[in-house]
């Protein structure tokens, strides 16, 4: 018998089990689950987690998180449609936006069609990307770093204005953001969690700021790579791929062993190529045009979620 709830407490050791071997495609449910808990308060790195169990046994797992985004995870695609028609009971019960879908594709198609979610709904920014591994013993060195006047730095409060300006770029360019003070200001908030985090890595050339990117996540064994960003004024000096395999040279010297990111972009994906990174599985990346708070009382779960993806 296959049934849908909500995570408890008493079930995070049992749902860390289940995720572990799967830790590339859940690893910020993973990460985001030991840093934030299972209880979601509206703090960072919290979130709703719901569980699918056949016979007792986890199945499969929808994250709601603290930035709108919900993540999911399904081993069995019959667990699709409990999780979906829970995840839109609970909406409609206590809405709280939600703006984005993320996981492997075949689970991420499967459960916005469950939800009854039309292509219309989305943005045509997202959509198919690549999620992509590395085991950091093969980690490639870019000649740059070895460059005078190249340097890699950890991002520190007196970067926060840069920071924001060139993480609003990412958002417009990359996810399709409005370009407007909202998008700013989640910027700044996210900027605002993540220098404390000391997750924020900076290139310079001769002292000037080029490139960033983010490598996150609080488990010992992996790091996920992302933001990458370099403004246009510096794009096609390999910075991005240098401010990269530093900063995974840094979670290397920490003990960490592996690394995930996802990539759609031809340009993107020849940059970590080069670093030794290779695709692992197809990626789904989807984003509402406008984020919901609920569903409507019209739309019903469809029981023939994704069963033939």
């Amino acid at each position: 018998m296959l049934t849908a709830r909500l995570l408890g407490p008493n079930d995070v050791e049992a749902f860390d089990c289940f995720l572990a071997p799967h830790t590339p495609f859940v690893h910020h449910m993973r990460s985001n689950l030991r840093r934030g808990g299972p209880v979601f308060q509206g703090q960072p790195y919290q979130a709703e987690y719901w569980i699918a169990e056949r016979d007792g046994a986890i199945v499969g797992a929808l994250a709601h998180t603290w930035v709108e985004g919900v993540l999911c995870f399904f081993q069995d695609l019959e667990a699709v449609e409990p999780l979906a028609r829970l995840f839109k009971e609970t909406r409609r019960n206590v809405p709280r936006t939600f703006s984005e879908f993320i996981g492997p594709a075949r689970d991420t198609q499967a459960l916005v069609e469950a939800l009854g979610l039309k292509s219309d709904d989305f943005r045509p920014w997202g959509g198919s990307e690549g999620l992509f591994t590395l085991d950091l013993q093969n980690l490639r060195i870019p000649d740059l770093l070895q460059q005078s006047g190249i340097h890699v730095r950890r991002a520190h409060a007196g970067d926060m204005d840069m920071l924001v300006a060139w993480q609003t770029d990412f958002s417009v360019e990359a996810v399709g953001d409005p370009p407007n003070a909202e998008t700013k200001a989640h910027a700044r908030r996210w900027i605002e969690q993540r220098i404390p985090a000391q997750d924020l890595f900076i290139l310079e050339h001769n002292d000037v700021p080029v490139s960033f990117c983010g490598v996150g996540g609080v488990l010992p064994d992996w790091r996920s790579v992302g933001p990458v960003w370099t403004p246009r004024e510096h794009r096609n000096k390999g910075y991005a791929r240098a401010v990269v395999a530093a900063a995974l040279q840094d979670a290397r010297h920490c003990g960490v062993t592996q690394a995930v990111l996802t990539a759609g972009a031809p340009v993107a994906i020849r940059c970590y190529q080069s670093l030794g990174f290779t695709k692992l599985a197809p990626w789904k990346i989807e984003f509402l045009q406008t984020p919901k708070g609920s569903f409507d009382d019209d739309t019903t779960v469809s029981s023939t979620c994704g069963c033939t993806s």
